[in-house]
This record gives structure tokens, sequence and C-alpha cells, in this order.
């Protein structure tokens, strides 16, 4: 009797742990997305565009592919690449972001970061803005990012 309880047990631990596992790659995208470090850049009164950035860490056994972003302090929000070419610095929109399976992508001055263009008002040092991020899976994760001033880390 004493066997059998102890199977059962066991059994329930085994199927309990398998069933975690199975969400951690199974799950939506945005499920699978642990994000860190989100913040944009304070920007003065009359700006028009804002930058933002974040690192985003995959969980799971599958590649992620961020397509979209959204917020209500900007009429359009875009994630850009910046390379050289010709001697000049050029920003041009990702249509998605791949985060790889396991791994993480980061946004970050200098690199692939987010634009907010259309600013409907400035971007204060120690105010709060909600972006959502969109997945390829239609699922989507909203992201509370801090304003941070020059200098700040």
């Amino acid at each position: 009797m004493f066997k059998k309880a102890l199977m059962l047990v066991l059994a329930g631990v085994l199927l309990s742990a398998c069933s975690q596992s199975k969400q951690i790659t199974t799950g939506t995208d945005a499920e699978l997305i642990k994000v860190s470090k989100a913040w944009l850049r304070e920007t003065p009164p009359q700006a028009e565009v804002g930058a933002g950035y974040l690192q985003l860490n995959n969980a799971g056994a599958r590649d992620v592919s961020l397509v979209g972003l959204e917020t209500n302090v900007a009429n359009k929000t875009e994630v850009h690449s910046v390379s050289m070419a010709n001697g000049m610095m050029q920003m041009r929109k990702i249509a998605a972001l791949e985060i790889p399976a396991q791994g993480q992508a980061e946004l970050s001055p200098g690199g692939n970061h987010m634009m907010l263009m259309g600013l409907k008002q400035p971007l204060i040092d120690g105010q709060t803005v909600s972006v959502i991020l969109r997945f390829a899976d239609g699922s989507n994760q909203t992201v509370e990012f801090s304003v941070r001033g020059p200098g700040k880390p």
C-alpha cells in the first residue's frame, strides 16, 4: 500500500514538473519573453521624436518575433536599426526583431532602438510610460518604461 501511494505521489510530481516545463515551450510569445532595463530618453519640450531601450529575454525553446509597438504618448512607434553607409549614420525600420530561443535581444543607445514619432507630450525625467509590445503570434505584453534625464543610468 505504501509503495503504491509513494508511486502515485512521485508520478504526480513528475507530471507537474513536465507540465511546468511544457508551459515554457508552448506559451504565447508574450509569456516566453521577460523584459528588463526598459527606459525612455527624456526629450526637450518641443521634440517630435523620442527613443527607448530595453532588454528582451526569451525563456522558450523557439524563436520569438517582436513585430510592433504602441504607446499613447506618440502617434507612431517603431524599432529601428542603426548602420553606417557612405560615412553617414542611417536608421531604418525593422519589420521584426528576432529574440532567439533561450537567448536575448537588446534595444540600446547606439544600436537597435525604439523610436517614438509624433510625440504628443514631452518625455519628462521620472515619468512612467506604458508601451504595448506586439508579437508575431498575436499576443501582447504591456511594459512600463521609466523616463530618464541626461546622464542617468
